[in-house]
Order: C-alpha cells, then sequence, then structure tokens
C-alpha cells in the first residue's frame, strides 16, 4: 500500500498519522490512478489530434500535389493547344497563300488566253476581211470576163446565124450545158431561142417542124443556170425524197413557139438602129403565122445579147390588116425579167436548195400564166392597131382569133 501511494497520498501519510495513514494512502492511491487515466486519455486524444492534423495536412499537400500537376497539365495542355493552334494558323495563312498564288495563277493564265482569243480573233477577223477582199477581186475580175465573154461570144451571135444555114437546135452557142450563166436563167435565153429560130426560119424558107434535144436535167447549186428547160429541185431531206421542177422562162418560149400555125404570114419591123449612146440597139423581131382564115398569130422578142443587163424598154405598135370589123378578140402570152422571172424569186429567197411549199408557190408564180385575164372588150385593139411596152429581153405570143372571147396575158 505504502508503494502504491506515491504522491499526494504519500503526503498524508506523514501528516495525519499511521493510522489515518493507510485510509488516506488507500484514497490518494485510487484518485492517482484515476488521474493518470485521464492524463493518457488526454494525450491519446492529443497524438489523434496530431494525427488527424497530419493526416490533413498530407491531404492538403495531396490536394496542393494534384492541383499543382493540374495546372501544370493545364498549362501543358495549353502550351500545346497554342502550338497546335499557331500550326493551323500557319498552316491556315500557307493555304491561303497558296490559293491566293492559285489564284493569281489562274487569273493570270485566263488574261493570257483573253489575250491569245483576242490576237486570234483579231487576226481571223483580218483573214477573213483579205478573203473577203480577194473574194470581191474575184467578182470583180469574173464579172469583167463574164460581161467580155457575153460581148465575143452574143455580138456576132446574128452575124454567124445568116451566113451558116445550120445552128444548134438548143440555141445557146455554148457547147458545155452544165457551166453555170445567169443569161441562162431569166428571159434572156427565151429570147435568144425565139431570134434564133426567126433568123433560121428566115435563112433556110420553109419550117415543116421544130424539134430540139435538149433533154438535160439540172442538178444543184445550179437549178437554173445550166442550159435546161426546167429547173430540178431533188428534195432528198423531206420522208419521201422526190423532184419537183419550175418552168423557166425559155420553157415558156418553146410552148409559144408550139402555139404559132403552119402557115407563115409576112411581118415587117422598123425599129430605131441605134440608141442615144450609139450602141446597137436591142434586136426586135416579130413571127407571124396564120390558120385558115380565122385566126392570127404573132411572136415578138425584144433581143438585148450584146450584154446581160436589164435593156431598154421599147414601145411597140402591132398594125394587122385584116377585114374583121366586128366579134374579134385577142390573148397574149408574156416573158420577160420583170413579170415571168421566177430564178428573181429564187435568189430573193436567199438561193434555198430546198424550197418550202410557200417557197415553191412565191417561185411558181412567176411562171407562164395560163388564166384569164381581162374580157375581150376591154383589149386595146383598135383599128387594126395594137400598142404594148415590151422590156429587153422579153418574148411575147399574140393570138387573135374571130368570135373568139379570151384575153390572157402572162
Amino acid at each position: 500500500m505504502e508503494e502504491k501511494g506515491n504522491g499526494e497520498g504519500g503526503d498524508g501519510v506523514e501528516e495525519g498519522g499511521e493510522e489515518g495513514g493507510e485510509i488516506r494512502a488507500e484514497v490518494g492511491g485510487e484518485v492517482g490512478g484515476e488521474v493518470g487515466e485521464e492524463k493518457k486519455k488526454k494525450k491519446k486524444k492529443k497524438k489523434k489530434k496530431k494525427k488527424k492534423k497530419k493526416k490533413k495536412k498530407k491531404k492538403k499537400k495531396k490536394k496542393k500535389k494534384k492541383k499543382k500537376k493540374k495546372k501544370k497539365k493545364k498549362k501543358k495542355k495549353k502550351k500545346k493547344t497554342k502550338k497546335k493552334k499557331k500550326k493551323k494558323k500557319k498552316k491556315k495563312k500557307r493555304r491561303r497563300e497558296k490559293k491566293k498564288k492559285k489564284k493569281k495563277k489562274k487569273k493570270k493564265k485566263k488574261k493570257k488566253k483573253k489575250k491569245r482569243e483576242e490576237e486570234e480573233e483579231e487576226e481571223e477577223e483580218e483573214e477573213e476581211e483579205e478573203k473577203k477582199k480577194k473574194r470581191r477581186k474575184r467578182r470583180k475580175r469574173r464579172r469583167r470576163r463574164r460581161n467580155y465573154c457575153y460581148h465575143l461570144l452574143l455580138s456576132p451571135l446574128a452575124k454567124l446565124v445568116t451566113t451558116r444555114s445550120q445552128i444548134l437546135s438548143e440555141a445557146d452557142p455554148i457547147k458545155n450545158w452544165a457551166e453555170p450563166y445567169p443569161w441562162r436563167a431569166d428571159a434572156t435565153y427565151a429570147a435568144m431561142l425565139a431570134r434564133l429560130v426567126h433568123a433560121h426560119m428566115t435563112g433556110a424558107g420553109t419550117c415543116g417542124s421544130l424539134s430540139s434535144d435538149n433533154g438535160f436535167l439540172s442538178y444543184p447549186p445550179h437549178p437554173f443556170s445550166q442550159r435546161t428547160q426546167l429547173a430540178r429541185f431533188r428534195m432528198n431531206l423531206t420522208a419521201d425524197p422526190h423532184v419537183l421542177f419550175v418552168r423557166k422562162p425559155v420553157h415558156a418560149a418553146q410552148a409559144m413557139l408550139g402555139k404559132l400555125a403552119s402557115r407563115v404570114v409576112v411581118a415587117t419591123v422598123r425599129h430605131q438602129a441605134q440608141d442615144d449612146a450609139g450602141e446597137p440597139a436591142p434586136q426586135l423581131g416579130v413571127i407571124a403565122t396564120a390558120s385558115g382564115s380565122h385566126s392570127l398569130s404573132a411572136l415578138l422578142y425584144h433581143s438585148n445579147e450584146s450584154v446581160w443587163q436589164p435593156g431598154v424598154e421599147a414601145k411597140v405598135s402591132l398594125r394587122a390588116q385584116l377585114d374583121w370589123t366586128t366579134g374579134a378578140s385577142w390573148a397574149v402570152y408574156q416573158v420577160d425579167n420583170q413579170l415571168t422571172n421566177p430564178y428573181a424569186a429564187w435568189v430573193r429567197q436567199g438561193c434555198p436548195p430546198f424550197p418550202s411549199a410557200l417557197q415553191l408557190d412565191d417561185i411558181r408564180a412567176s411562171e407562164v400564166c395560163v388564166s384569164p385575164y381581162a374580157p375581150s372588150n376591154r383589149a386595146p385593139f383598135v383599128a387594126g392597131v395594137l400598142r404594148t411596152d415590151n422590156a429587153s429581153p422579153s418574148v411575147r405570143f399574140q393570138d387573135q382569133e374571130k368570135r373568139h372571147s379570151s384575153f390572157l396575158h402572162v
């Protein structure tokens, strides 16, 4: 008991005596033990608190470290992102620069192309202008040559016909039928035919029949200007290919010659030998025939063969010595380059190789007309005199009958 009573219990033993010392020692020992336990508890608590503090500190340190790491990572990421952004910007700049360079190159190429095209166009235009000039010169030369050839070939034709007893049945002084000449397309060829037939009739005497071996058919691109009586159009673009014909003025002249009677009547012509300029005037002639005592037919031609150009209009007065006082009528069929010129109508249309139905109607309207023109009582045939105006070249057929009522004008 004495050993356990260290401290305060020991002091009580000394002060209280021996009897009371035991009790005090026991009480003091118990109290001292409790105090020691409390101290231990306090120490434990302190230790726990220290541990907690340490843990908290560790946690804080860890958090700080984590935060630092996160910050570092963020910084690294930011740096990386910045670098990436910089790289992207650089790439974008490079791409933009490349695009700009490409655009500049394209613009330069386009400008060069435009310049080349403009230069080529200018060169082509210059070449076309030169070609046009050459064509114009060629046309002028051809026209001069043609006029010279027409002058050489056609002006001495009357002398050749009068000196020779035989002429071509086609009434054409040029051999090759396929060569295109514009005077073969209009009334020039028709008037030439009538004049040569008249010359043949007067030179050879009586003419029992008139024949022609002119059986040629024209082919493109010259349906009118070849030595043919019909202009042929081969319509190959249609579903059913077919052929269309247009009667030329020479065909009408052949028809007029076919209307002449079998008996020739004496007819004389008086006309001016020269015009005002001193050049030979167009030749005017008449072929007069009769059948029985009630019909008279006359074919008048006004030919200008020296130069292929519009001739001078001639005022013609036809005087017939007839005993018919009443009941007489007459009909007229005329071919010239004004009323009956299908070639001119075709040229006005632009020379179509395959004319349409309307174009053909317009062309055929210039052929010889066979419909009545006016009643017989309006015919200008008074006291045996018929007055008409004939332009050169032209062919006019006039038929007068007694007791006949028809008046035809073409």
